[in-house]
């Protein structure tokens, strides 16, 4: 068989990285052996490592169908970026001018995905979390990967008080998709407001100078343990921990102890 390309270096797969040839036609991968494939044209790439498109699972794309976002980043200049760094996948969060809280939002976000980034990279979305769309999470699960919950304030708002995390961590249980839940206490950052005397602009904006000062270590490790608690007395209201299939990623963390913390309810938990 003549391929269109082909190309022979280094590959990375799960299996181990070892030398071989790839085969792509139409462009797509139709074959890849340790040598004998031929082509109209080879690219020699022995000295590099030719790894599978990588996964980008928490990227902010920006664009909505309000466009109010556009000049910050939308996804066509995403998925270029996203192409130009080796990543062929990226989930869009839901934060955006009109956040992606309901199915037809989220349908509208992936007709604008699939028009502007022309096919360059695979997008999907996230289902944004809300005190007032919980009833409107199930509907959601054909059209997101996950659900992302927000324990402070930010665009949209999507934004959940810790009382009503469990509701929403059982809401979204019923899908068995995962949640990835971004941390950090809004009353820490109310208190530390006060503290600073700070003005905000508007709702939302706060100056860039102000953003580290408001959110000190206290907020995401408060924010953490409550997570962590919730889904263990979740655990033990069922008398069988085997009950709850929510996967919980916690995004961005940035404090050394919130490790700590998510090891040993993982050693508590088995």
């Amino acid at each position: 068989m003549l391929h269109d390309l082909v190309i022979e270096g280094k590959v990375v797969n799960p299996e181990g990285v070892y030398e071989a040839q790839i085969g792509i036609d139409d462009g797509y991968i139709t074959e890849i052996k340790k040598q004998g494939l031929r082509a109209d044209k080879t690219v020699e790439a022995r000295g590099c490592l030719i790894f599978p498109g990588f996964i980008d699972i928490h990227a902010h794309l920006r664009e909505d169908s309000s466009h109010k976002w556009d000049y910050k980043e939308d996804f066509g200049t995403g998925s270029a970026a996203a192409v130009h760094g080796g990543i062929t996948t990226v989930v869009d969060m839901p934060n955006t001018p009109l956040p992606g809280i309901n199915a037809d939002r989220i349908r509208k976000k992936c007709e604008l995905a699939r028009s502007t980034s022309k096919g360059l990279i695979d997008v999907f979305f996230y289902g944004g979390v809300t005190e007032s769309n919980l009833s409107a999470i199930a509907d959601m699960q054909k059209e997101v990967v996950g659900y992302k919950i927000y324990l402070c304030e930010t665009t949209g708002g999507l934004y959940i008080r810790e009382e009503m995390l469990p509701a929403a961590i059982k809401a979204i249980q019923a899908t068995s998709k995962p949640v990835v839940i971004h941390c950090e206490d809004q009353g820490i950052i109310e208190k530390k407001k006060e503290e600073l005397k700070l003005k905000v602009k508007a709702k939302g904006e706060e100056d860039s100078r102000n953003y580290s000062k408001l959110r000190p270590e206290e907020a995401e490790l408060a924010a953490v343990n409550s997570v962590l608690a919730t889904v263990s007395r979740s655990a033990s209201a069922g008398h069988d921990r085997a009950k709850i299939k929510v996967k919980i990623n916690i995004a961005h963390v940035s404090v050394y102890e919130t490790l700590s913390m998510i090891k040993q309810y993982k050693k508590c938990s088995r």
